[in-house]
């Protein structure tokens, strides 16, 4: 559960900076395919390499 409040004030926060930022010349979008693989429980990613 609180994964879930979590993940819903991450997302309010990415809408209020993006609020904030308008008044630059460029555009800052969240990408949402990703949020909802996330939301979806997709496994950690990350840059590591298995040999």
């Amino acid at each position: 559960m609180r994964q879930i409040e979590q993940h819903n004030e991450k997302r309010a926060t990415f809408a209020d900076q993006k609020r904030e930022n308008d008044d630059y010349s460029y555009d800052i979008s969240l990408d949402e395919d990703f949020v909802t693989a996330l939301e979806y429980g997709m496994p950690p990613a990350s840059g590591m390499k298995h040999n």
